[in-house]
Order: structure tokens, then C-alpha cells, then sequence
């Protein structure tokens, strides 16, 4: 579970990470919210001893859940999930699930999803519904039971996550000529999909939808980082279109109710859950254009430096 500033949410899809893992690994790069409290909260729950991880595994070790930390300057997406799985590795780990912070598996498949990934055959990866979430401006907005809403319409209605997949010694991640971003599955060989489900019934809830303010703060600042750390990658319009494209869909895209089934075994833990914190990309957006005078040109702040009075 990689994670930056994850607090608003990680309390509960941690635990919820626990209810089907044998061992979570979290990695927290540059965190300065509550999220580090949070998961020595998570280990207490799990009431097994604690304390230095042996080998540097990480500050915090009981028998399951890990705590990495890393203070490089910007998000290293692939040597963060080279590192958590180096980690599980050595914890014994033979098959690894990639759940984030923001994540959180249908409770219905909670009875089966050891099977799933169990008999997810050698050179290939779980692929579940990633199933989008919206909590506001909807009829179904509850956040203390969960987020009610789940797209139903759009290219994210569409969209599956790579999940859990058996070990093999040639699988890593690593920088694709130094773009060091969004690339979810194991390299090393090419996986063939594994989707025993193939309706939008069951999956993986994924909540960055959840608050529109969080996503329109997120896909603003995915474009000022691709503009800074890669400038000559592809063009600037290129960049703004796919980001754009997210927010875009998912304010037009249709929602529907979700079954109580998804959010039933979570009720003891949605007094962890909280929609509507403020989301630290909003700060962190305001840095980068100050140290970057000029950074925004052509791209879209989706309103957002007007409202902040940039």
C-alpha cells in the first residue's frame, strides 16, 4: 500500500486491507498528516506485539503490518513498489495483493477473494472491477455508512485493477527511461489477465472519486508534476486532455446506488472514513506554481487557481 497523506481514509482501508491479508507493507513518502498515528493505531488493533523491524524492514514491524517511510523529494512510484514488494518477499510473502490507500475491496468478496487470488495461475495477475465511487452531489451520498454512489456510465465504468498475482522472481518495477509514474502491475514478463468476474457486481472500491474537491486538487497536480519532472515527454496538451478527461467523466458520468453487501462488514470501521477533509494536493499544487513561475500555460486548473486567488 504506497501512500501520501492518506489520513482522511487510511485508517479504515488499511483495516479493511487486514480483514484479507495475511501481512500489510504501507510505504509513506513525505507524509506530514496523521497518517503515521494512524497505522501505529492499525498495529495496536491487530494485538501482537510490536517494534524495530529487524533487517531495516521498517521503524514499525509486528508480525502484520509494516511501516516504510521515504523522504525523496518527489514521488518515485516505481522504486516505491519495488520496495514494498522486496519487503513482502522478505516477510515470506508468496503472492501479493495491490490494494491503495484509497481502496477498498466489496465486502461480498470477502468470503472468497483468498480463493481468487490462490487460484490465480503462475504468470498471471487478479484483474477485479475497479469500481469508481461518488459521494457528493448525488442522491446517495451517506458517508457514515459508505459511499453510497458508484459510476455507472464512462471510461471508468470500464476500467479493471490489477489486484494480486502469485510471486516470480523476475517481477519488478522499475522507471520506463526515467517516467517514474502510473504503472500498476509487475514488470518482468507479460501477465495474462485473470477476471473470474465479469460484471460490475463485485470489485475493488476505489475512492478517489468519493470528493469531487479531492479530485479536481489530484488531476491538477498529476499535470504539474508530469510538466515539471518530464517536460519534453509528450506535449502539454497531451497532458492536460488526460487529466482533463477524468474530471470531465466523472462529472458527466451516470451513478448508481450501491448494494449494502459492499459496505456491510466495514460499519465498525466507517468512523474512519472522511470524505470531506482537506486534501493535500490543494497545498502542494500552490507550491509548484510558485516555484515554477509559468508552469500552468495550457494546461487546466479546472477553476481551481481562481477559487485559491492565483
Amino acid at each position: 500500500m504506497p501512500a501520501r497523506n492518506e489520513d482522511w481514509v487510511i485508517g479504515l482501508s488499511a483495516r479493511a486491507a487486514l480483514m484479507w491479508c495475511d501481512a500489510l507493507v504501507v510505504m509513506l513518502h513525505r507524509t506530514s498528516d496523521r497518517s503515521e498515528e494512524i497505522l501505529h493505531s492499525v498495529i495496536q488493533d491487530t494485538d501482537e506485539d510490536c517494534g524495530p523491524g529487524p533487517g531495516g524492514l521498517g521503524r514499525f514491524i509486528n508480525r502484520r503490518v509494516v511501516i516504510l517511510e521515504d523522504f525523496s523529494e518527489h514521488w518515485r512510484e516505481m522504486a516505491i513498489r519495488q520496495k514494498l514488494l522486496e519487503v513482502g518477499r522478505a516477510l515470506g510473502g508468496t503472492h501479493f495483493a495491490l490494494v491503495d490507500a484509497d481502496e477498498v475491496l466489496t465486502g461480498d468478496l470477502l468470503l472468497r477473494i483468498r480463493h481468487l487470488v490462490e487460484h490465480t495461475s503462475a504468470g498471471s495477475i487478479l484483474m477485479l472491477p475497479w469500481l469508481c465511487m461518488k459521494g457528493e452531489h448525488t442522491d446517495y451520498a451517506e458517508f457514515s455508512d459508505g459511499v453510497q454512489a458508484v459510476m455507472s456510465s464512462g471510461m471508468w465504468n470500464e476500467q479493471r485493477a490489477s489486484t494480486a498475482f502469485p510471486d516470480n522472481s523476475v517481477y519488478h518495477w522499475a522507471a520506463r527511461a526515467t517516467y517514474d509514474f502510473h504503472h500498476r502491475h509487475p514488470m518482468g514478463r507479460d501477465l495474462q489477465w485473470y477476471s473470474p468476474i465479469e460484471d460490475r457486481s463485485s470489485g475493488l472500491m476505489h475512492l478517489q472519486f468519493a470528493s469531487r474537491r479531492r479530485l479536481l486538487a489530484k488531476q491538477f497536480l498529476y499535470q504539474l508534476i508530469e510538466v515539471t519532472r518530464w517536460p519534453r515527454r509528450r506535449p502539454v496538451s497531451e497532458v492536460r486532455d488526460m487529466y482533463a478527461r477524468t474530471v470531465n467523466e466523472a462529472a458527466s458520468a451516470s451513478v448508481e446506488r450501491v448494494p449494502d453487501s459492499w459496505w456491510a462488514p466495514y460499519s465498525h470501521l466507517m468512523q474512519y472514513l472522511h470524505v470531506d477533509a482537506e486534501p493535500w494536493q490543494e497545498s502542494e499544487c500552490k507550491r509548484l506554481i510558485a516555484e515554477h513561475p509559468g508552469i500552468t500555460a495550457g494546461l487546466d486548473d479546472f477553476g481551481l487557481m481562481k477559487e485559491w486567488g492565483m
